[in-house]
């Protein structure tokens, strides 16, 4: 982001040192110091646009944040860090060797105290932050490499970097959104509602992986208005909801292990499972597979449900340990990890003695 912003602020000087500035001549004081005042004012506002449009996807990509009254920020802070922060820490170094750095080092201290409150005040405006979901790498890349063709090139054909923007902005929209999320350890999981949005079993409370998949979501509520209303039943030894059509179990004790097992699409568990659950042709997200892959997304793809992990989408990494994992039969392409609904509701018919088929 920094460099990005960098990068922009460069283009933007070089681009006004072509242009022919005429300064006012034979003007009264006060008309000057009005003129700076108002050159300054543009000028930190101008710099403040370029600077975020340069970082802006950078900060969508990484952050989900995007920001809108920074020009009001820095029209405060500037002046701030000019008059009252930078200049008397320099006064407090120079006075250090004498013991007379304690005026120099509370005036310093009161800017501080003032830049902080003016981002606190900016933050609290309405509108002040937009939540926005994850972009492809893509499209940061379209856009990242419009960015530089348009700074860098300083002909006419510096406006086919506009296109690019503008072909990364129309591919931000196109990500696929993952329809279960299992955390490393198993023990937070999200499933996507009917309504499109997020659902986290009830009581479930914020932390890293909860918060970061409604910032990615573009969703800004937090963990505990996620988990109200919740879809997914749960007891003391796991929860059960539906994702598409599919069953998904959330083993907590390994009580509940054998049923949900039998009759579930999906089993997650934050233990190992063993072999008996391995064994259906279905997805099983255990301690075994997330220790060896890392957290897990799932998409549910009419009767395919598609499985990714970390492991898979950044590689591995040499201090991860690199554990077998137990596979489920392989199936047909395009059909992987698939199960036929008649034949499940087959499986929990009542046998003769009234029992579900194993």
């Amino acid at each position: 982001m920094s460099f990005a912003a960098v990068i922009g602020l460069v283009a933007l000087v070089e681009a006004n040192s072509m242009r022919r500035q005429q300064r006012p001549q034979d003007v009264s004081f006060v008309f000057r110091w009005l003129h700076r005042l108002w050159t300054f004012v543009v000028g930190d506002a101008v710099t403040t646009l370029i600077a975020t449009a340069a970082g802006a996807p950078f900060a969508i990509y990484h952050f989900h944040r995007l920001s809108h009254y920074g020009v009001v920020a820095n029209l405060i802070a500037l002046p701030l860090v000019s008059l009252l922060i930078m200049p008397f820490a320099l006064l407090s170094l120079l006075a250090m060797p004498f013991g007379l750095e304690a005026a120099p080092l509370q005036v310093m201290g009161l800017g501080i105290d003032l830049l902080l409150a003016t981002g606190k005040w900016v933050a609290s405006l309405p509108g002040a932050v937009s939540i926005l979901p994850s972009i492809p790498g893509s499209a940061l890349l379209l856009m990242a490499v419009g960015g530089l063709w348009l700074c860098l090139w300083q002909t006419r054909w510096r406006a086919l970097g506009l296109v690019a923007i503008a072909a990364g902005m129309l591919v931000s929209g196109e990500g696929t959104r993952p329809d279960v999320m299992v955390e490393r350890n198993g023990r937070s999981v999200a499933l996507r509602g009917e309504d499109g949005a997020l659902a986290l079993p009830p009581a479930t409370r914020a932390n890293y992986s909860v918060d970061h998949w409604l910032l990615a979501d573009g969703d800004e509520r937090d963990a505990k208005a996620a988990a109200t209303d919740s879809p997914l039943r749960c007891d003391l030894l796991g929860c059960i909801g539906k994702v598409k059509g599919k069953t998904v179990a959330l083993v907590r004790h390994p009580a509940a292990l054998e049923e949900d097992c039998r009759t579930a699409d999906i089993v997650i568990a934050p233990f190992n499972v063993g072999r008996a659950c391995q064994a259906a042709a279905r997805v099983v997200v255990d301690r075994r597979a997330l220790q060896s892959a890392g957290a897990h997304a799932l998409y549910v793809e009419g009767l395919s449900i598609r499985s990714e992990s970390v492991a898979e989408t950044r590689g591995r990494r040499p201090w991860v340990p690199d554990q077998e994992t137990t596979k489920a039969p392989s199936l047909p392409a395009g059909q992987a990890y698939a199960r036929d609904q008649g034949t499940f509701d087959k499986d929990l018919a009542p046998n003769s003695n009234g029992n579900p088929e194993e």
